[in-house]
C-alpha cells in the first residue's frame, strides 16, 4: 500500500522503512498512483503543505509531480536508480542516469532533488556540479539549507555556496526557525504549524538545519 508523502517520510525518519523503500513512495507520486490524501487541498499533516518542514524532499517530488506529464509504464523506474545511485555514493553514474530522462523538465526537477541532497548530506562534490544551475537550487529546502551551512563544520561547503552564482542572487540570511513535527507529534488544527518567534522556550523549536527528526 502507497503511504502519503507525510507517513513515508516520518517513517523513513524513524527508520521503520529502508531509504529504497521510502524512494518507491515517493515516486508512486510521480507514476499517477500516490496516496489521495496527497491531494493539494489537504491541509492535515498528509497533505502538502506542510512538506517542506517535515521534509523538503518529499516537498519537490510533491511539486514536481504537480508539475510533470503524467507517464505510463516504466518511466518512473529510470527515476529510482538515480536516487539508488546517490545514496550508494556512484557520483558517476548519475550525469548518465540523467540522460535517461525524456523530459528536459523532469531533468531539471531530478537535479532540484539532488542538489538539495546534497546540500543536507553536505556533499561538496555533486554539489559544486549544481550549485550554479539555477532551476536545481529553486527550492525553499535549498536555500534554508545554505543558510543553515556552518564555515567552521563545513568550511568546503560553505566555500562554495558563497563563490557561487547561487549566492549572488539569494544572499546569506539568518535562518528563518520553524516549529518542526518530529515523529512522535500528534497533528492538532488547533494549533500554529509553524511559528517565526524563535521561542527557545517552544518544545518544537528548532535551532539546527534539515532535517530535524
Amino acid at each position: 500500500m502507497v503511504l502519503t508523502l507525510y507517513e513515508a517520510a516520518k517513517k523513513f525518519k524513524l527508520e521503520e522503512i529502508t531509504w529504497s523503500e521510502y524512494i518507491d513512495h515517493l515516486i508512486a507520486r510521480l507514476a499517477g498512483e500516490g496516496h489521495v490524501d496527497d491531494d493539494a487541498d489537504n491541509d492535515g499533516p498528509a497533505g502538502p503543505l506542510l512538506l517542506n518542514d517535515i521534509d523538503p524532499l518529499a516537498d519537490i517530488i510533491y511539486w514536481w509531480s504537480q508539475n510533470m506529464d503524467w507517464y505510463k509504464g516504466e518511466y518512473p523506474k529510470k527515476i529510482k536508480p538515480i536516487f539508488e545511485a546517490y545514496h550508494n555514493g556512484r557520483m558517476n553514474d548519475v550525469p548518465a542516469r540523467l540522460e535517461d530522462l525524456d523530459s528536459h523538465e523532469d531533468r531539471d526537477w531530478m537535479k532540484m532533488a539532488l542538489a538539495y541532497l546534497a546540500l543536507r548530506d553536505r556533499r561538496a562534490d555533486l554539489l559544486k556540479s549544481l550549485v550554479n544551475y539555477d532551476r536545481a537550487t529553486n527550492s525553499d529546502g535549498f536555500q534554508h539549507e545554505a543558510d543553515c551551512v556552518d564555515e567552521t563544520t563545513d568550511p568546503e561547503v560553505f566555500k562554495i555556496l558563497e563563490e557561487s552564482d547561487f549566492r549572488k542572487k539569494h544572499p546569506r540570511q539568518r535562518p528563518i526557525h520553524v516549529r518542526i513535527l518530529v515523529p512522535e507529534y500528534e497533528y492538532d488544527l488547533t494549533r500554529e504549524e509553524s511559528d517565526d518567534s524563535a521561542d527557545e522556550n517552544d518544545p518544537f523549536y528548532v535551532a539546527r538545519s534539515h532535517p530535524l527528526w
